[in-house]
């Protein structure tokens, strides 16, 4: 699969995790309305996957695009 679609999914599933981390308790999947370690784990899992599809859809390394600013 291309680079940038597996970054899209990456980030993609990590917004899902922390969303559901985060609000576990409030829609019934957690154990109560406090933040418990399991959701703090997941949330920081969710939050390395967002940012590690987003790296991973930037430019590949060594390719940069020029740009001309007019002034």
């Amino acid at each position: 699969m291309e680079r940038k679609r597996l970054g899209a999914i990456l980030l993609a599933l990590g917004v899902v995790v922390l969303v559901l981390s985060a609000f576990a308790g409030q829609i019934g999947i957690g154990a109560d309305d406090a933040i418990g370690w399991k959701q703090i784990t997941g949330m920081v899992v969710g939050a390395a996957a967002i940012v590690i599809g987003a790296l991973s859809m930037r430019a590949k390394p060594g390719v940069h695009e020029t740009t001309t600013v007019d002034v």
